[in-house]
């Protein structure tokens, strides 16, 4: 079972998290799961496997929604409302406006609408 502390960083909405919690403990397993899928796709068909595309399913959604989750904390980090990772559904200068503000953007110290400074650090 996942401690509380891990579930509220990956899963939880609120609060915020800092540039460097984001870019150390987000980054790596979400650009980590796509190569491990391919590999996992070569070594084991998923066209002729059920059970294993269940598996892939359920681990294709919970890293989404642990990366949707950890953005909106970084955007609150940044003084910005959840509605700010709509430009990711903007085609490349989205995608480009959103990643730069979410893994370049400097922590915000103090408090802000969101909560105190973030405890992720």
């Amino acid at each position: 079972m996942l401690s509380k502390e891990i579930r509220k960083f990956y899963f939880s909405t609120r609060g915020r998290v800092t540039q460097r919690a984001y870019n150390t403990y987000l980054l790596p397993p979400v650009l980590a799961v796509p190569p491990f899928l391919y590999i996992l796709n070569l070594i084991i068909p998923l066209d002729s496997n059920f059970g294993l595309q269940v598996i892939v399913m359920m681990i294709c959604m919970t890293t989404l929604w642990a990366f949707i989750a950890v953005s909106v904390k970084r955007c609150h980090d940044r003084g910005k409302r959840a509605e700010f990772l709509g430009l990711l559904f903007v085609p490349v200068v989205g995608w480009i406006w959103v990643m730069l503000e979410l893994i370049a953007g400097p922590t915000r110290t103090g408090p802000n609408l969101y909560g105190d400074d973030p405890e992720w650090d």
